[in-house]
Order: structure tokens, then C-alpha cells, then sequence
């Protein structure tokens, strides 16, 4: 009995490192303290919002938007200018509009507190580095036996896996939800090369 007390401490000390809390932001009208700064509560487990994701690629590609960027109205009709995400959305907004590219979703909204999947990951970062890749790109196939060369998401990943940053042949896991730490570890490296 007394060893399976330990080892329940010991599980319940672990678990408390290793928090699975669901954001601020999947609260409506409300927003997480951005990653990369002092003030961020988020843990290297934690899942990622599309807002959070917004304030790193933005801060690692281009650093911080300028004070008041987002101060009378926000990008999308679910951004406000009130939220701490808003000048980063904004920013990633015009670099891909510039682009020609279509950020957020046909109803106007950007869904800042929705969970980011790796494929959705792979397009916020490539077309935030580079745009659209070239149509065709997977004709030759996916580096992964998991991402049919037909999915919408296949030029993405194959584009990321060319940086290098990633190794192909195995498995990607298209529909996981990215941790800080994998969003961290890759945006990091993928702009380092700038």
C-alpha cells in the first residue's frame, strides 16, 4: 500500500507539470496573453489558437506591429481591436492579402480561439514566409504516407518538409493539434533562415 501511495504522489506531481487547460480564448470575447512574452501562462504542452499563432509568426517573421496597428477596428468581425491578438491578425492579414492570398473564412471571421491542426500549421507558415506554393507540387508524390498528394494541405507540408525542418518518409499526422513546443521549435528554426 505504502508504494502505491508513492507512486500516486508521484503521478499527481507530474501531472500538475504537465497542464492540458483549454486557453482563455476559446472563451468568447476574450484573448491569451500572446506567446513570446513575459506575461504568457502557456505551457510547452498546451494546444495552440489560431490568434496565439497569429502573434508568433507574426513576431518571428516581422517583430512587433507598431503601437495602435488595431486600434479602431479589427481584421475580422471575431477580432476586436481590444484584443491583445488583433495587431498580430492584422499584420498576417495584409502579408497575405498582399499575396493574393484569402486569410481567415468566407463569413469574415478569423476564429482566433479555435485550436491550430499541423496541416493548418504548415499553411500559416509558408504562406507567411514564401505564399501559395506552386500548384502541382505534389504530382510526385507527399513526403508523407499520411497526406494524400490530392489534399488541399500537400503543397503546404511539402514545401516544409524542403526546408529541411522536418523529416519526410514517415508520418505527419495531418489532423493533430500543434503544442507551443512544436509551433515554437519550427517557426523559430523556419524564420532563424531569413
Amino acid at each position: 500500500m505504502r508504494s502505491f501511495c508513492k507512486v500516486l504522489a508521484i503521478i499527481l506531481i507530474l501531472a500538475s507539470f504537465t497542464s492540458c487547460r483549454q486557453p482563455d480564448s476559446q472563451q468568447p470575447g476574450k484573448d491569451t496573453t500572446p506567446a513570446f512574452s513575459p506575461e504568457s501562462s502557456h505551457g510547452p504542452f498546451d494546444l495552440v489558437t489560431r490568434g496565439d499563432l497569429a502573434v508568433i509568426i507574426v513576431k518571428a517573421a516581422y517583430g512587433d506591429p507598431p503601437a495602435g496597428y488595431c486600434k479602431d477596428r479589427g481584421p475580422f468581425l471575431d477580432v476586436g481591436p481590444d484584443m491583445l491578438s488583433c495587431p498580430y491578425i492584422k499584420k498576417l492579414k495584409e502579408v497575405e492579402s498582399a499575396r493574393g492570398i484569402k486569410t481567415g473564412f468566407s463569413d469574415d471571421s478569423f476564429r482566433p480561439g479555435g485550436f491550430v491542426s499541423k496541416e493548418e500549421f504548415a499553411a500559416f507558415l509558408i504562406r507567411t514566409k514564401e505564399g501559395d506554393p506552386t500548384p502541382g507540387i505534389c504530382k510526385s508524390g507527399s513526403p508523407f504516407s499520411d497526406v494524400p498528394s490530392d489534399r488541399w494541405s500537400c503543397g503546404y507540408i511539402k514545401r516544409l518538409a524542403d526546408t529541411g525542418l522536418l523529416k519526410g518518409g514517415g508520418k505527419y499526422y495531418p489532423f493533430d493539434t500543434v503544442t507551443y513546443a512544436q509551433v515554437e521549435k519550427i517557426t523559430g528554426k523556419l524564420f532563424a533562415k531569413d
